[in-house]
């Protein structure tokens, strides 16, 4: 029987009504085959029986085969010192270890008991640690919806639950201990690095000496092995970066790296402070081999602490807290900059943070920034070692850019809350003027710079090989500024036209690249650029212009004409998509036989509307059902 024909052909698939003749017809017409339909469904069931008898069987000869083959498993019979290096490898590298089984290197004692003995037995393993010490819980002052003054009487319930939180948290913290004295044994004499973040309670609390005593009997255990430190991080409350600064110099032998950071939460101390400590002359900030230093938001003026600056090859100052202010307003002035950079000489790596404490019109800022007591200050400063620089502008660097000799600066990361105006160039041009040639690397804030600003900036760099455009508000947020009531700030944008300057095109000139009519060059800005990388808060260049920028620098035409192929391109477009647009650029390239091997594009857009409901969806304008039930 042909299964394929059928008398009702013209009638399947459609809402034809049959009739009484039909409906017998059809009837007739499949009873041969639901008959040998059933006979398919008999031998299937065999077949199937008789698959899973052999696949039981096969189970049961590989679980045989594999049992004995992991006897024979090559990892099994790797000598001690290989494992020990395998062991290493495993080891978190962007931070430092952290107190959980499913990562190295606890998750290596889990695996079987000659790997836990091994890992035990290896002190390197061990060598890091982070140790996060969470707040006591306390009670609430007050309950939602209205906020009173005393703390409220709690209810049965709510005394139990608060009372269970509270042994939760004294559980944790007495397992947390005898876990941290049990790793650090385990490092023996290793140098240790060691990340602390402490976040103390609410001040004034009935359980603060409580909290207080555990916090301390946690950070004693610490200490004791301070002699084997070589890099400590901490994030806490004054009060105890004032212990920890008061450790004397001799507790610290080996200690190469310090990061400091007062904890955001908590409001700078005051003189008058119970547990207030300026840091000691002979402390833990005077380490002898001490190389690198970060800080941020500590009280004190940074050039007081007692740091042996002129050793410093590493020095990140992210802001400091003012005292004289109520929640730590940023305040490092540029001669207070001047000053630091040069106790610094031998500086491979900084990152600063300039800012005036105070509300001021850049129209009332002199020419020169510096004070009177400043003419003493050196007419250069020599960096001959700086290779990378990050420095916020919250007050005018152009005198500071000015004094700097940075021969080897590689990479530069400049942000700025000051506002840009035509015909004032930002202060970035007056450093690459000194130093635009050996820059490598450079990222920017570019909403603080004028069109003109950029092309300047991007003149001065000529073997740039990295660019990294952002546009960050919360950067220029760190002074409000009174902004000039008689002129308008004139911030860039990153227009097709901008693009344009960075794409490669020929030009016909002699041998020196002058006139017309010679030999074929290649014009544009930047023709060592190898990673472009844009993240926009507005509509900017379209995705055309893009496309003729990455295809104009994987040409091979350009590359014969000195220019470097493009490898890497970010771009995050602050609007959707347009629609019938090719969203794979790579994809477009190689249909044009453009060679897009090694070349790595990532473009992503972002919606008009991430959150509720699409402007143009015919849903507008109704009520989400979970705040308004349906009342049919």
């Amino acid at each position: 029987m042909n299964v394929l024909h059928s008398p009702f052909a013209n009638r399947l698939g459609t809402n034809y009504v049959p009739s009484d003749n039909d409906v017998i017809h059809i009837r007739h017409l499949l009873s041969r085959p639901q008959s040998r339909v059933e006979e398919v469904d008999k031998e299937i069931s065999r077949i199937t029986e008789t698959l899973e008898r052999l696949q039981r069987e096969r189970n049961t000869y590989q679980n045989y085969i594999d049992q004995h083959q992991a006897i024979l498993s090559p990892i099994r019979r790797v000598p001690p010192e290989i494992l020990q290096c395998i062991f290493v490898r495993c080891l978190p590298t962007k931070h430092n270890a952290i107190m959980t089984s499913t990562q190295a290197p606890i998750l290596l004692t889990h695996v079987c008991r000659d790997w836990r003995a091994a890992a035990h037995k290896m002190p390197r393993l061990w060598a890091s640690l982070h140790i996060p010490i969470p707040h006591r819980p306390t009670q609430p002052l007050s309950y939602p919806p209205y906020p009173t003054p005393i703390a409220p009487e709690l209810s049965e319930e709510e005394c139990l639950a608060y009372t269970k939180s509270i042994q939760r948290w004294e559980y944790k913290m007495l397992e947390r201990k005898a876990i941290i004295k049990t790793w650090l044994t385990r490092a023996q004499g290793c140098k240790l690095s060691l990340s602390i973040t402490l976040w103390d309670g609410r001040r004034g609390s009935p359980d603060a000496e409580v909290a207080n005593s555990m916090i301390t009997s946690v950070m004693d255990i610490v200490i004791a092995f301070s002699h084997q430190w070589k890099r400590i991080e901490v994030l806490a409350s004054h009060p105890y970066i004032c212990d920890l600064m008061a450790l004397p110099m001799q507790a610290v032998p080996y200690l190469e790296q310090i990061k400091v950071t007062c904890n955001p939460f908590s409001a700078p101390p005051t003189s008058n402070s119970a547990r207030y400590r300026t840091a000691p002359p002979n402390g833990l900030l005077a380490a002898p081999r001490l190389t690198s230093f970060h800080f941020k938001l500590i009280p004190e003026a940074p050039l007081s602490l007692p740091v042996n600056w002129s050793q410093l090859t590493e020095l990140y100052f992210d802001g400091s807290a003012s005292r004289n202010f109520e929640g730590g307003t940023l305040e490092f002035t540029p001669s207070d900059a001047l000053k630091l950079l040069s106790s610094c000489p031998l500086l491979v790596r900084c990152r600063m943070v300039v800012v005036q404490n105070a509300f001021f019109s850049p129209t009332a800022l002199p020419n020169s920034y510096f004070t009177e007591e400043d003419v003493l200050m050196p007419s250069s400063i020599s960096l001959r070692h700086l290779e990378f620089l990050s420095i916020h502008e919250g007050a005018p660097l152009q005198d500071l850019f000015s004094l700097l000799d940075v021969p080897v600066l590689e990479e530069i990361v400049f942000t700025s809350s000051m506002p840009p105006y035509d015909g004032e160039l930002t202060s970035l041009v007056t450093l690459l003027k000194s130093c635009g040639p050996t820059v490598r690397r450079l990222t920017f804030d570019y909403p603080c710079f004028t069109n003109e600003d950029i092309t300047q900036t991007l003149m001065l760099v000529p073997g740039l090989t990295h660019l990294s455009l952002s546009s960050n508000p919360r950067v220029r947020s760190f002074v409000v500024h009174q902004y000039d009531a008689h002129r308008m700030p004139v911030s860039a944008k990153f227009t097709n036209a901008l693009l344009a300057q960075l794409t490669p095109r020929v030009v016909f000139g002699d041998a020196s690249g002058n006139g017309f009519g010679g030999m074929p060059l290649a014009s544009t800005l930047l023709p060592s650029l190898v990673s472009l990388s844009c993240k926009f808060l507005s509509p900017e260049f379209t995705e055309d212009a893009l496309l003729d920028f990455v295809r104009a620098r994987r040409s091979e035409a350009m590359y014969r004409l000195g220019i470097a192929p493009l490898r890497k391109v970010h771009v995050c477009f602050k609007r959707p998509r347009d629609t019938g647009s090719e969203s794979n650029l790579v994809r477009v390239l190689e249909e044009e036989g453009v060679d897009v091997k090694g070349l790595r594009v990532d473009v992503s857009y972002t919606c008009a509307m991430q959150k509720g409901v699409e402007s143009f969806s015919p849903a507008l304008g109704l009520a989400p059902e979970s705040l308004v039930p349906y009342m049919g």
